[in-house]
């Protein structure tokens, strides 16, 4: 499982930005589905956390201190989205279709981190 995770974060082809994540980065838009998927079942479990910032940390290059700044900006982002087609949709033009089908799996990884599948997670 966390050998596929680390394939797909790989296989991105997604300019590291130097300095401040952007609010149309694509790993903003990711980092956000996978909150919203976390959050699906009314709670976010410190296991759920861990994969997340795993993933990020190992294929995104990312130290703690900007993954905590990603997290941070993807929180504000989804915060006050109203729907996901702001991230679909810049995941769609930054991703090919395998890359999308992959993150597919990642977020069931995501969401069975914490060794539960609840009925509201398969709906997120």
């Amino acid at each position: 499982m966390l050998e596929r995770i680390q394939t797909f974060f790989q296989s991105l082809n997604i300019a590291r930005p130097s300095s401040e994540f952007s609010p149309d980065d694509p790993k903003i838009a990711i980092v956000a589905l996978c909150l919203q998927v976390m959050k699906a079942d009314g709670r976010v479990e410190a296991s759920e956390k861990a994969k997340l910032r795993s993933v990020l940390k190992s294929h995104f290059d990312l130290d703690d201190g900007r993954i905590n700044d990603l997290v941070k900006a993807a929180r504000s982002v989804e915060s006050e989205a109203v729907d996901y087609y702001r991230f679909t949709s810049s995941i769609k033009w930054a991703l090919d279709e395998e890359q999308r089908i992959e993150l597919i799996g990642i977020l069931w990884d995501i969401a069975y981190a914490d060794g539960e599948r609840s009925e509201l997670e398969d709906n997120a």
